[in-house]
């Protein structure tokens, strides 16, 4: 069965940086008749006092400050199914407990309310946090919620420039790197759902191969002379495995090519060629080639996705066999 997006979530937190992902989220809701679920936060503007070690706060405050948000975000409803006839939007302001602003951070809390959603599909986000840009551009809150969900996740950088509604956001070419594991593999339900969705013009499965490195040998160790290149076996190797994904992913209609990119660096190989061809999206799983800690990104996508200036769609994967993927139409 293939992924299908039904519901699409995005936090707001009454910034514009944040309201950048509106945009992206509202097509892809209107395309798959989805619904559109806006979210913010409810925390007060300052800092609580403390009396005898417990958090003192007007009570009268609290609840001005969660009016303030649900109107912001009713505003924006107003605005969104005004400018797109069909939208279907529903707007949910998250009540944070008192006890959860000493106890935790507004990304922790974000995610573990995102976590009850059992019909969630997606979540559009910008990568900032409520201050603003960071400096790696993967805000505080992107960061929690990137780190701890299982949702899928569609990353966008902000910019300074004002939201353009009237221009719908495309994705036509979409870059996806494998690296031969079932685990990097996850991904490619969702990228190629949101890019048949999209009308994508291209799919492009990624391989880089780290050239071998005859240097790191000492003058001492015993070296074995190859009859090939390893650096082209590995070539070889890497296009048949791409070529076997792509064959399998073909249907009649989508453009699938295959680029094996040899370099040391993985994610600075993704990155250069997303640029040099113009890649409107990358889609990758969350995990580097030897595993992935417990919360911490792989480095590769780590580094994808701070480096990246153009959407990026990512999920944290399971433990599933190719089996498993093939069963699914993958």
């Amino acid at each position: 069965m293939m992924t299908t997006y039904r519901s699409i979530l995005t936090p707001l937190d009454g910034s514009a940086f944040s309201e950048h992902a509106l945009p992206m989220a509202c097509e892809i809701a209107l395309r798959a008749k989805a619904m559109l679920r806006l979210v913010h936060v409810h925390a007060l503007s300052t800092s609580p006092i403390y009396v005898e070690g417990h958090p003192l706060i007007d009570k009268n405050m609290h609840s001005l400050h969660r009016e303030h948000e649900r109107l912001y975000l009713e505003q924006i409803k107003e605005r969104l199914t005004t400018l797109m006839p069909g939208l279907l939007i529903e707007v949910e302001a998250y009540d944070r407990p008192i006890e959860s602003l000493v106890n935790e951070s507004v990304g922790t809390f974000l995610a573990r309310r995102i976590a009850e959603h059992d019909d969630v599909d997606l979540i559009v986000m910008t990568t900032h946090g409520h201050g603003g840009l960071t400096r790696f551009w993967l805000g505080s809150v992107a960061d929690v919620v990137v780190r701890t969900s299982h949702l899928p996740i569609l990353l966008l950088r902000p910019t300074d420039e004002a939201i353009d509604y009237a221009h719908s956001p495309s994705l036509k070419k979409i870059l996806v790197p494998l690296d031969n594991s079932s685990l990097s593999e996850q991904v490619l339900p969702l990228a190629l759902a949101l890019g048949d969705l999209m009308q994508a013009d291209e799919y492009a499965l990624v391989n880089v191969v780290q050239p071998f490195n005859f240097a790191s040998f000492s003058s001492n160790e015993p070296m074995v002379y190859l009859d090939m290149d390893p650096n082209r076996e590995m070539e070889t190797q890497a296009t048949n495995y791409l070529s076997s994904i792509a064959q399998r992913l073909q249907n009649g209609t989508r453009r699938i090519v295959t680029r094996v990119l040899l370099a040391q660096n993985p994610a600075g190989a993704i990155l250069e060629d997303a640029q040099k061809q113009a890649i409107d999206l990358i889609a990758l799983a969350t995990h580097a080639r030897s595993g992935w800690a417990r919360l911490a990104l792989g480095s590769v996508a780590d580094k994808v996705l701070r480096g990246a200036t153009v959407p990026v769609l990512m999920v944290r994967p399971s433990e599933v066999s190719r089996d498993d993927l093939a069963s699914s139409g993958i």
